[in-house]
Protein backbone atom coordinates (compact mmCIF):
# COMPACT_ATOMS: atom_id res chain seq x y z
CA UNK A 1 0.00 0.00 0.00
CA UNK A 2 1.45 3.43 -0.51
CA UNK A 3 0.05 5.99 0.92
CA UNK A 4 1.18 9.62 0.36
CA UNK A 5 2.88 11.85 2.97
CA UNK A 6 0.98 14.46 5.42
CA UNK A 7 2.62 16.27 8.16
CA UNK A 8 0.60 14.48 11.15
CA UNK A 9 2.71 14.89 14.73
CA UNK A 10 2.16 13.89 17.80
CA UNK A 11 -1.16 11.40 18.77
CA UNK A 12 -3.33 11.03 22.32
CA UNK A 13 -5.66 8.74 22.56
CA UNK A 14 -7.94 7.74 25.38
CA UNK A 15 -11.11 5.76 25.70
CA UNK A 16 -14.08 7.54 24.80
CA UNK A 17 -16.56 5.81 26.95
CA UNK A 18 -14.62 6.14 30.02
CA UNK A 19 -14.05 9.81 29.12
CA UNK A 20 -17.58 10.22 28.78
CA UNK A 21 -18.84 8.32 32.09
CA UNK A 22 -16.38 10.35 34.21
CA UNK A 23 -17.38 13.58 32.49
CA UNK A 24 -20.64 12.75 33.54
CA UNK A 25 -20.33 11.56 37.10
CA UNK A 26 -18.41 14.63 37.45
CA UNK A 27 -21.11 17.67 35.92
CA UNK A 28 -23.91 15.58 37.80
CA UNK A 29 -21.31 16.30 41.57
CA UNK A 30 -22.01 12.20 41.67
CA UNK A 31 -18.17 11.05 41.28
CA UNK A 32 -17.03 8.60 43.77
CA UNK A 33 -13.14 9.44 44.41
CA UNK A 34 -11.98 6.01 45.63
CA UNK A 35 -10.77 3.39 42.81
CA UNK A 36 -10.54 -0.65 42.72
CA UNK A 37 -6.79 -2.06 42.73
CA UNK A 38 -4.46 0.71 42.14
CA UNK A 39 -1.11 -1.39 41.55
CA UNK A 40 1.08 0.02 38.50
CA UNK A 41 0.52 -1.84 35.13
CA UNK A 42 3.25 -4.53 34.68
CA UNK A 43 5.37 -2.58 32.17
CA UNK A 44 6.84 -0.08 34.32
CA UNK A 45 5.61 2.01 37.32
CA UNK A 46 3.22 4.57 36.77
CA UNK A 47 3.63 8.49 36.28
CA UNK A 48 2.28 10.30 38.90
CA UNK A 49 0.88 13.74 37.72
CA UNK A 50 -0.05 16.49 40.15
CA UNK A 51 -3.74 18.37 39.98
CA UNK A 52 -3.87 20.80 37.08
CA UNK A 53 -3.84 24.65 38.53
CA UNK A 54 -6.70 27.00 36.56
CA UNK A 55 -3.86 28.37 34.31
CA UNK A 56 -3.88 27.64 30.71
CA UNK A 57 -1.39 24.95 29.00
CA UNK A 58 1.33 27.31 28.27
CA UNK A 59 3.49 25.42 30.66
CA UNK A 60 3.00 21.89 29.90
CA UNK A 61 4.44 19.13 32.63
CA UNK A 62 8.31 19.96 32.70
CA UNK A 63 9.78 22.52 30.71
CA UNK A 64 13.04 20.88 30.72
CA UNK A 65 12.13 17.04 29.66
CA UNK A 66 14.44 14.30 31.72
CA UNK A 67 18.23 14.00 29.53
CA UNK A 68 18.38 12.46 26.51
CA UNK A 69 19.57 8.97 26.68
CA UNK A 70 21.67 7.12 24.46
CA UNK A 71 19.47 3.79 25.76
CA UNK A 72 16.90 2.60 27.76
CA UNK A 73 17.74 4.00 31.57
CA UNK A 74 21.68 5.02 30.07
CA UNK A 75 22.62 8.71 29.79
CA UNK A 76 23.92 10.26 27.21
CA UNK A 77 27.66 10.70 27.45
CA UNK A 78 29.27 13.76 29.17
CA UNK A 79 29.99 16.97 26.84
CA UNK A 80 31.30 20.30 27.57
CA UNK A 81 29.29 23.33 27.13
CA UNK A 82 32.72 24.29 24.44
CA UNK A 83 30.94 25.58 21.08
CA UNK A 84 32.90 25.15 18.08
CA UNK A 85 34.79 28.23 16.94
CA UNK A 86 33.72 28.23 13.13
CA UNK A 87 30.28 25.90 13.10
CA UNK A 88 30.34 25.96 9.44
CA UNK A 89 33.10 24.80 8.44
CA UNK A 90 34.62 22.59 11.70
CA UNK A 91 31.81 21.01 12.14
CA UNK A 92 29.95 17.95 10.24
CA UNK A 93 26.73 18.86 8.48
CA UNK A 94 23.05 18.45 10.13
CA UNK A 95 21.70 16.05 8.14
CA UNK A 96 21.62 11.83 8.88
CA UNK A 97 24.73 9.75 7.36
CA UNK A 98 23.01 6.79 5.99
CA UNK A 99 25.16 3.60 4.99
CA UNK A 100 23.22 1.37 2.82
CA UNK A 101 23.12 -2.30 4.13
CA UNK A 102 23.73 -0.92 7.76
CA UNK A 103 21.30 -1.36 10.07
CA UNK A 104 20.23 0.42 12.89
CA UNK A 105 18.21 -0.40 16.12
CA UNK A 106 15.63 3.01 17.81
CA UNK A 107 13.05 2.73 20.46
CA UNK A 108 10.07 5.04 21.10
CA UNK A 109 8.56 5.24 24.30
CA UNK A 110 4.99 6.40 25.41
CA UNK A 111 3.84 6.98 28.79
CA UNK A 112 0.42 8.56 29.19
CA UNK A 113 -1.76 9.16 32.03
CA UNK A 114 -5.23 10.78 32.23
CA UNK A 115 -5.91 13.38 35.27
CA UNK A 116 -9.31 14.20 36.43
CA UNK A 117 -10.64 17.02 38.54
CA UNK A 118 -12.00 14.88 41.17
CA UNK A 119 -8.29 13.29 42.54
CA UNK A 120 -9.08 9.37 41.25
CA UNK A 121 -5.90 7.93 40.59
CA UNK A 122 -5.43 5.18 37.40
CA UNK A 123 -8.24 6.60 35.89
CA UNK A 124 -6.21 6.15 32.08
CA UNK A 125 -2.56 4.93 32.56
CA UNK A 126 -1.11 3.77 29.02
CA UNK A 127 2.54 2.20 28.56
CA UNK A 128 4.00 1.43 24.94
CA UNK A 129 7.45 0.42 24.19
CA UNK A 130 8.13 0.20 20.25
CA UNK A 131 11.40 -1.08 19.40
CA UNK A 132 12.18 -1.22 15.31
CA UNK A 133 15.36 -2.15 13.12
CA UNK A 134 15.65 0.34 10.32
CA UNK A 135 17.88 -0.67 6.93
CA UNK A 136 18.82 1.85 4.34
CA UNK A 137 18.31 0.17 1.29
CA UNK A 138 19.10 1.80 -1.55
CA UNK A 139 19.34 6.10 -3.15
CA UNK A 140 16.38 6.94 -5.49
CA UNK A 141 17.21 8.97 -8.70
CA UNK A 142 16.20 12.30 -6.30
CA UNK A 143 18.70 11.31 -3.63
CA UNK A 144 16.21 10.06 -1.44
CA UNK A 145 17.09 7.12 1.03
CA UNK A 146 14.57 4.08 1.14
CA UNK A 147 14.69 2.82 4.34
CA UNK A 148 12.89 -0.83 5.45
CA UNK A 149 11.62 -0.72 8.70
CA UNK A 150 10.61 -3.76 10.85
CA UNK A 151 8.87 -4.22 13.98
CA UNK A 152 11.35 -6.49 15.93
CA UNK A 153 9.11 -6.23 19.50
CA UNK A 154 6.52 -4.42 20.91
CA UNK A 155 5.56 -3.93 24.96
CA UNK A 156 2.22 -2.76 25.80
CA UNK A 157 0.15 -2.34 28.93
CA UNK A 158 -2.59 -0.12 30.83
CA UNK A 159 -4.47 0.48 33.67
CA UNK A 160 -7.92 1.84 34.17
CA UNK A 161 -9.76 1.98 36.95
CA UNK A 162 -9.88 -1.40 38.13
CA UNK A 163 -9.02 -2.88 34.47
CA UNK A 164 -5.49 -4.08 33.73
CA UNK A 165 -4.07 -5.54 30.78
CA UNK A 166 -0.74 -6.26 29.23
CA UNK A 167 1.33 -7.90 26.07
CA UNK A 168 4.86 -8.22 25.53
CA UNK A 169 6.20 -9.87 22.45
CA UNK A 170 9.70 -11.02 24.49
CA UNK A 171 7.82 -12.92 27.29
CA UNK A 172 4.30 -14.11 26.18
CA UNK A 173 2.02 -16.04 28.39
CA UNK A 174 2.84 -19.75 29.20
CA UNK A 175 -0.86 -20.27 28.99
CA UNK A 176 -3.48 -17.90 27.25
CA UNK A 177 -6.42 -19.53 28.49
CA UNK A 178 -5.66 -17.97 31.62
CA UNK A 179 -6.06 -14.17 30.21
CA UNK A 180 -10.26 -13.20 31.01
CA UNK A 181 -11.44 -11.69 28.04
CA UNK A 182 -10.81 -7.99 27.83
CA UNK A 183 -7.16 -9.32 28.74
CA UNK A 184 -7.25 -12.06 25.59
CA UNK A 185 -8.61 -8.74 23.29
CA UNK A 186 -5.66 -7.25 24.29
CA UNK A 187 -3.25 -9.89 23.83
CA UNK A 188 -4.58 -10.26 20.43
CA UNK A 189 -4.95 -6.57 19.37
CA UNK A 190 -1.33 -6.68 19.41
CA UNK A 191 0.19 -9.99 18.80
CA UNK A 192 1.11 -10.63 15.30
CA UNK A 193 2.26 -6.74 14.73
CA UNK A 194 6.31 -7.99 15.29
CA UNK A 195 8.16 -8.99 11.89
CA UNK A 196 5.27 -6.22 10.24
CA UNK A 197 7.96 -4.24 7.91
CA UNK A 198 7.09 -0.57 5.79
CA UNK A 199 9.32 1.56 3.81
CA UNK A 200 10.44 5.25 4.71
CA UNK A 201 11.48 7.28 2.14
CA UNK A 202 14.01 10.32 3.47
CA UNK A 203 15.00 13.40 1.50
CA UNK A 204 18.47 14.45 1.44
CA UNK A 205 17.92 16.91 4.38
CA UNK A 206 16.79 14.29 6.82
CA UNK A 207 12.58 14.50 6.01
CA UNK A 208 10.40 11.80 5.86
CA UNK A 209 8.51 12.65 2.96
CA UNK A 210 6.86 9.28 2.38
CA UNK A 211 5.64 6.03 3.66
CA UNK A 212 5.27 2.94 1.74
CA UNK A 213 4.37 -0.66 1.72
CA UNK A 214 2.48 -0.12 5.18
CA UNK A 215 0.79 -3.50 6.20
CA UNK A 216 -2.84 -3.28 6.35
CA UNK A 217 -2.99 -3.50 10.73
CA UNK A 218 -0.19 -0.95 10.87
CA UNK A 219 -2.20 1.73 8.48
CA UNK A 220 -5.63 0.80 10.21
CA UNK A 221 -3.86 2.02 13.50
CA UNK A 222 -2.13 4.87 12.18
CA UNK A 223 -5.14 5.93 10.09
CA UNK A 224 -7.30 5.64 13.14
CA UNK A 225 -9.42 2.89 11.67
CA UNK A 226 -10.14 0.41 14.43
CA UNK A 227 -12.38 0.81 17.13
CA UNK A 228 -13.19 -0.83 20.66
CA UNK A 229 -13.48 -0.82 23.98
CA UNK A 230 -9.96 -2.16 25.49
CA UNK A 231 -6.81 -0.94 23.61
CA UNK A 232 -7.57 0.36 20.36
CA UNK A 233 -7.03 3.83 21.25
CA UNK A 234 -3.75 2.40 22.87
CA UNK A 235 -2.69 1.06 19.61
CA UNK A 236 -3.62 4.36 17.55
CA UNK A 237 -1.17 6.42 19.90
CA UNK A 238 1.53 3.93 19.47
CA UNK A 239 1.13 3.40 15.46
CA UNK A 240 0.44 7.14 14.53
CA UNK A 241 1.76 8.85 11.44
CA UNK A 242 4.06 10.78 13.51
CA UNK A 243 6.03 7.86 15.21
CA UNK A 244 6.27 5.73 12.53
CA UNK A 245 8.30 8.06 10.97
CA UNK A 246 10.40 9.25 14.08
CA UNK A 247 11.41 5.99 14.69
CA UNK A 248 13.67 6.44 11.20
CA UNK A 249 14.28 10.03 11.53
CA UNK A 250 13.52 12.95 13.93
CA UNK A 251 11.30 15.61 12.83
CA UNK A 252 12.77 18.72 13.09
CA UNK A 253 14.56 17.86 9.56
CA UNK A 254 11.33 19.09 8.51
CA UNK A 255 11.83 22.58 7.26
CA UNK A 256 15.45 22.46 7.91
CA UNK A 257 16.46 21.87 4.47
CA UNK A 258 15.35 25.23 3.28
CA UNK A 259 17.51 26.87 5.47
CA UNK A 260 20.52 24.75 4.68
CA UNK A 261 19.57 25.00 0.93
CA UNK A 262 19.68 29.06 1.45
CA UNK A 263 22.97 29.16 3.42
CA UNK A 264 24.73 26.05 1.72
CA UNK A 265 25.08 24.75 5.38
CA UNK A 266 23.51 24.06 8.07
CA UNK A 267 22.19 26.45 10.37
CA UNK A 268 23.71 28.54 12.92
CA UNK A 269 22.95 28.61 16.65
CA UNK A 270 19.87 29.94 17.93
CA UNK A 271 18.84 29.56 14.15
CA UNK A 272 14.79 28.81 14.29
CA UNK A 273 12.42 27.15 11.76
CA UNK A 274 8.73 26.05 11.74
CA UNK A 275 6.09 22.86 10.52
CA UNK A 276 2.99 22.49 11.19
CA UNK A 277 1.72 20.12 13.74
CA UNK A 278 -1.24 18.32 14.57
CA UNK A 279 -2.31 17.06 18.05
CA UNK A 280 -4.58 13.98 17.43
CA UNK A 281 -7.91 12.31 19.64
CA UNK A 282 -9.75 9.51 17.79
CA UNK A 283 -13.18 10.33 17.71
CA UNK A 284 -12.39 13.82 17.53
CA UNK A 285 -11.45 17.37 15.46
CA UNK A 286 -7.94 17.30 15.22
CA UNK A 287 -6.07 20.42 16.53
CA UNK A 288 -3.37 22.40 14.78
CA UNK A 289 -0.64 24.43 16.02
CA UNK A 290 2.73 25.85 14.41
CA UNK A 291 5.96 23.58 15.71
CA UNK A 292 8.93 26.11 16.47
CA UNK A 293 12.02 24.84 16.57
CA UNK A 294 15.14 26.86 17.73
CA UNK A 295 18.60 24.76 17.00
CA UNK A 296 20.24 25.94 21.02
CA UNK A 297 24.01 24.12 21.03
CA UNK A 298 26.43 22.52 19.26
CA UNK A 299 28.44 20.64 22.03
CA UNK A 300 31.85 18.53 22.09
CA UNK A 301 32.64 15.73 24.27
CA UNK A 302 35.85 14.32 25.49
CA UNK A 303 36.31 12.36 22.54
CA UNK A 304 35.15 15.19 20.03
CA UNK A 305 32.22 13.97 19.15
CA UNK A 306 29.93 16.85 18.09
CA UNK A 307 25.88 17.08 18.93
CA UNK A 308 23.59 19.42 18.18
CA UNK A 309 20.39 20.04 20.61
CA UNK A 310 17.38 21.30 19.07
CA UNK A 311 14.63 22.31 21.43
CA UNK A 312 10.85 22.65 20.40
CA UNK A 313 7.87 24.09 21.46
CA UNK A 314 4.14 24.01 20.25
CA UNK A 315 0.58 25.42 21.63
CA UNK A 316 -2.34 24.46 19.95
CA UNK A 317 -5.87 25.42 20.84
CA UNK A 318 -10.24 25.20 19.16
CA UNK A 319 -9.38 28.08 17.06
CA UNK A 320 -6.79 26.13 14.98
CA UNK A 321 -8.90 23.17 14.73
CA UNK A 322 -8.28 21.23 11.39
CA UNK A 323 -11.01 20.98 9.58
CA UNK A 324 -9.79 18.35 6.60
CA UNK A 325 -6.95 16.09 5.44
CA UNK A 326 -6.51 14.94 8.59
CA UNK A 327 -6.10 11.24 10.21
CA UNK A 328 -8.27 10.08 13.01
CA UNK A 329 -12.12 10.03 14.11
CA UNK A 330 -14.05 12.54 14.73
CA UNK A 331 -17.38 12.57 17.07
CA UNK A 332 -17.50 12.24 21.13
CA UNK A 333 -14.11 14.47 22.38
CA UNK A 334 -12.61 17.49 21.05
CA UNK A 335 -9.58 19.14 22.83
CA UNK A 336 -9.83 22.41 23.89
CA UNK A 337 -6.02 23.26 23.80
CA UNK A 338 -2.65 21.75 24.14
CA UNK A 339 0.67 22.50 24.66
CA UNK A 340 4.14 20.39 23.64
CA UNK A 341 8.10 21.23 24.68
CA UNK A 342 10.84 19.24 24.05
CA UNK A 343 14.44 18.33 22.58
CA UNK A 344 16.39 16.17 20.48
CA UNK A 345 20.20 15.61 20.97
CA UNK A 346 21.51 14.90 17.61
CA UNK A 347 25.44 13.38 16.86
CA UNK A 348 26.77 15.56 13.61
CA UNK A 349 29.84 13.43 14.05
CA UNK A 350 28.00 10.14 13.15
CA UNK A 351 24.91 11.38 11.63
CA UNK A 352 21.86 9.81 13.76
CA UNK A 353 19.79 10.78 16.51
CA UNK A 354 21.21 10.33 20.24
CA UNK A 355 17.05 11.16 21.65
CA UNK A 356 14.25 12.77 21.88
CA UNK A 357 12.48 13.99 25.19
CA UNK A 358 8.88 15.21 24.38
CA UNK A 359 6.40 16.17 27.09
CA UNK A 360 2.57 17.04 26.08
CA UNK A 361 -0.51 18.20 27.94
CA UNK A 362 -3.66 18.28 26.27
CA UNK A 363 -6.82 19.33 27.83
CA UNK A 364 -9.95 17.56 26.52
CA UNK A 365 -13.46 17.33 27.32
CA UNK A 366 -16.69 15.59 25.85
CA UNK A 367 -19.33 16.71 23.31
CA UNK A 368 -22.17 15.72 24.61
CA UNK A 369 -22.47 17.13 27.37
CA UNK A 370 -23.54 20.15 26.40
CA UNK A 371 -22.45 21.89 29.23
CA UNK A 372 -19.10 23.97 29.50
CA UNK A 373 -15.70 22.05 30.98
CA UNK A 374 -13.60 24.87 31.51
CA UNK A 375 -14.26 25.67 34.78
CA UNK A 376 -11.19 24.21 36.90
CA UNK A 377 -13.14 21.65 39.13
CA UNK A 378 -14.58 19.74 35.25
CA UNK A 379 -10.94 20.66 33.84
CA UNK A 380 -9.83 16.67 32.33
CA UNK A 381 -6.32 16.95 31.21
CA UNK A 382 -3.89 14.25 29.63
CA UNK A 383 -0.80 14.06 29.57
CA UNK A 384 2.10 12.03 27.10
CA UNK A 385 5.43 11.53 27.96
CA UNK A 386 7.38 10.41 24.60
CA UNK A 387 10.50 9.18 24.13
CA UNK A 388 12.42 8.23 20.98
CA UNK A 389 16.06 6.36 21.91
CA UNK A 390 18.95 5.59 19.75
CA UNK A 391 19.86 2.07 20.39
CA UNK A 392 22.79 0.38 18.62
CA UNK A 393 24.00 -0.28 15.12
CA UNK A 394 22.88 -4.17 14.55
CA UNK A 395 24.52 -5.08 11.59
CA UNK A 396 26.91 -3.63 9.27
CA UNK A 397 28.36 -3.95 5.58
Amino acid sequence: MNITMKIYRTTICLSTSLVCLMAGLILSGCGNSSSADTSPAPSETQSQTAEPSSETLTQPIDESPETPTTQAGEESPETSTQTPTDTTQESPQLRPQFTVGTTYRQQLHLISDMTLPLGIPNADHKDSRLTVDCLPTAVDGQGNTLVEVTIVSLQASMISLSVQASYDSENPPADLTRLDNRGRHFYDLFDGLVGLKYTAVVDTHGFVVELRDIPTRVSQAMEGQIEGSIGEDQLIMLFSRQNLEDVVSPDFFDGLGEIAEATDSHPELNATWQSQQFVIVPRAIPVAGDQNFVLENYEISDDGSTTATISYRTVADQERAAQANAEGHSGGLEIVQAAIVGHTSYSLTEGHPIATSEDMRAEIRTTQTGRRQSENRNRIFYDVKRRVNWIEITNSN
